[in-house]
């Protein structure tokens, strides 16, 4: 059985328990939080499991396959990229648009039985923030779709197919100028000029933010801060640092607070918080124990 926990982010990393609730065990492959923090949504296989925030009650279950999926700025639709873009209305869970994603191309699992995986590879789209829905194209590339006069408008901002190590198999997070991209060999990718590069240092990663002068990435056996106007790394660490005993290898996910700075990681024994500010200091949080699989934090700094 699986807890969903909800807390209040005072000054990072302290939190303050503010309820909890039993949740079905079965896979999550993606969490998020809707804008005004309202409503949980858990990505299970083929289904989307929304849930009220406030009461930890469960709301809806909706069968229906996904790759990414998101909220618009007043929480009045969810958001839903499969192989087109659907938007629900949130009063009634039911869908009141299906527009074409030009050039979409979605990975499907790949397995003789389909038995227990989704339809669709979880994570090739991304719904930010600004509403801009970042998706995969044909051959591997990434697209974007924005809406412009109420009219959607999908774009190709990669010019030509990519080298096979350099093809998107998932998008984690996206700034203004670029979507932060999850490459086939495992690296975070960026989009200049037409063209996908990789960032250093980078692998297995969760989540890639950008917070003020800085982009701050989690990953597997790494994290760090990059600068976005030359995509060096400014500060770097690996998961294997045996020094601190709560630095794992095993990390889920990861949340960034952009207001203050803190990043608190998802890992397999439990969780971890450091400031984009003070990138040395490390402070594991015995409030949530082992292990955590997903993580979110909504507009109000409730932490789940």
């Amino acid at each position: 059985m699986t807890l969903i926990l909800l807390f209040l982010l005072q000054e990072a990393p302290t939190l303050e328990a503010a309820g909890s609730t039993s949740v079905p065990s079965d896979p999550c492959y993606l969490m998020t939080v809707s804008r005004s923090g309202k409503y949980i949504v858990f990505g299970r296989t083929n289904k989307l499991d929304i849930w009220n925030s406030e009461d930890l009650s469960r709301v809806r279950v909706l069968d229906r396959n996904w790759t990414g999926f998101g909220f618009d700025e007043k929480d009045e639709h969810l958001i839903v990229v499969d192989d087109d873009l659907v938007r629900l209305e949130t009063k009634t869970w039911k869908e009141v648009s299906k527009e074409t994603l030009e050039g979409i191309e979605l990975r499907r699992p790949f397995s003789k039985s389909q038995e227990d995986k989704p339809a669709l590879l979880p994570r090739q789209a991304y719904v930010a923030d600004d509403g801009a829905v970042y998706y995969r194209i044909k051959g591997g590339g990434v697209g974007r779709a924005l809406r412009k006069d109420g009219k959607l408008v999908c774009e190709k901002l990669t010019t030509e197919a990519p080298d096979e190590d350099y093809k998107v198999h998932g998008i984690v997070g996206a700034m203004e100028t670029t979507p932060f991209l999850l490459l086939r060999a495992g690296n975070v990718g960026i989009v200049l000029r037409g063209r996908i590069f990789y960032l250093v240092a980078s692998s297995r990663t969760v989540m890639a933010s950008f917070v003020g002068p800085l982009v701050a990435c989690v990953g597997g056996p790494y994290e760090g801060l990059y600068d976005p106007k030359t995509w060096k790394v400014k500060l770097h660490r690996p998961s294997f640092d045996k020094t601190a005993d709560w630095d794992d290898d095993s990390r889920h996910d990861a949340v960034l607070d952009p207001k203050s700075g803190w990043v608190l990681v998802a890992e397999e024994k439990g969780t971890r918080a450091w400031n984009t500010k003070k990138f040395e200091e490390q402070v594991p949080s015995k409030e949530i124990g082992p292990p955590v699989q997903r993580i979110a934090l909504d507009a109000a700094n409730c932490l789940l």
